[in-house]
This record gives structure tokens, C-alpha cells and sequence, in this order.
């Protein structure tokens, strides 16, 4: 049996700087066709320390409220190989024409999102996360109960994997510090 990998390192609970749930309300959505280049870690390959969008293009904001973004991520055996489902849930608080246009448009792309997660991690080397990075998100779920008052009747949407899967888990983005990388990201948006 080929063997693909081994572990360089133990690893220990963070006590200094513990983990917490959830995720920032902005969600950012980008079109996968628009990424120009990625900077990846030499010796990571899940660290990307810089994204380039191609000339003229941005990432959208998906602003959701009270935790209504979430973003997961799971290992699936195959007969020959692993591969990660990932997924990215969120809601939208609006029902405009202008949104319903937005929304129909999103069901027919490829997309890589950023969600910050409320855990920073130290110095900020944990914030962002990277769905999708390497083969993409289609949007798989979309739904409206206009009855739903617990969710204010929102657009319940989930962008995850599709037929072809990730090789790998959710990637980190940080460069250098908090604010470097937050700056790399609003640098992304509209």
C-alpha cells in the first residue's frame, strides 16, 4: 500500500487561546473564474497568504446577522483516496428584485467563500477561512418559508461541493498578522 502521508507533529490543546464557535455575519463570495493567483505556503499547503483577482474583478458581501453564517467541512472515504466535502450555510434578509436576481444567478456559478471565524486563533492566524479554494462551491440548497418566523423569513441558502469534492480541508488565509490579512480580504470586495 502507497502511503501519501505522515504526520511531522504532535498536537496539544490551546489553553492560552481557546477555541470558540461561530462565524462573522460577512460572508464574501467570489466568482472561482475571477481569482487570478494564489500565494500558498511553501511548507503548508493549507495556508494561502495572498489572493489576486483577475484585473477588474471582486469578491460580494453576503451579510447575514445574529450568526446566520456557518461554514463545515467533513472527510470522505472513497475506495482509492479521501476527498472533503465543503460546505458554506447562510441566510439572506432580504426579498427584493434586485436580490431574487442575485440569488438566480448564484445557482449557476462556481465560487470560492471567505468566512471569518469569531476564533481568531493567535495574532489572528486562524480567522479566515477559505471554502472551496481548490475545485469550487456550487449552490446546492435554496429555500423560502415565508411562514418561518424564526428565521424572519429569510433565504435559507448552502453553497457546497459538488460532484468532485476537495483534496483537502478548509484552508487558512493570514499573512503576517490580523490586520494584514483583513486588509487582503477587504482588498477583495466591492
Amino acid at each position: 500500500m502507497a502511503v501519501c502521508g505522515s504526520i511531522t507533529a504532535g498536537i496539544d490543546v490551546n489553553c492560552t487561546d481557546p477555541l470558540v464557535a461561530g462565524a462573522n455575519d460577512r460572508l464574501i463570495l467570489i466568482n472561482k473564474s475571477d481569482i487570478d493567483s494564489t500565494t500558498v505556503d511553501g511548507s503548508n499547503p493549507l495556508l494561502y497568504t495572498d489572493i489576486m483577482l483577475a484585473s477588474g474583478k471582486v469578491g460580494y458581501v453576503f451579510q447575514g446577522k445574529n450568526f446566520s453564517n456557518s461554514g463545515d467541512f467533513s472527510l470522505e472515504r472513497k475506495d482509492f483516496g479521501t476527498a472533503y466535502p465543503h460546505k458554506v450555510k447562510f441566510h439572506i434578509f432580504d426579498n427584493s428584485p434586485a436580490t431574487k436576481k442575485q440569488l438566480d444567478l448564484l445557482k449557476d456559478g462556481l465560487y470560492v467563500a471567505i468566512v471569518e471565524n469569531n476564533y481568531r486563533g493567535t495574532g489572528g492566524n486562524a480567522a479566515f477561512e477559505l471554502y472551496g479554494i481548490e475545485v469550487g462551491l456550487i449552490l446546492n440548497v435554496h429555500t423560502r418559508d415565508t411562514a418561518d418566523d424564526a428565521k424572519d423569513a429569510a433565504h435559507v441558502l448552502e453553497l457546497g461541493s459538488g460532484k468532485y469534492k476537495e483534496p483537502h480541508a478548509v484552508a487558512t488565509l493570514y499573512s503576517t498578522s490580523y490586520a494584514v490579512t483583513k486588509a487582503i480580504v477587504d482588498g477583495l470586495i466591492v
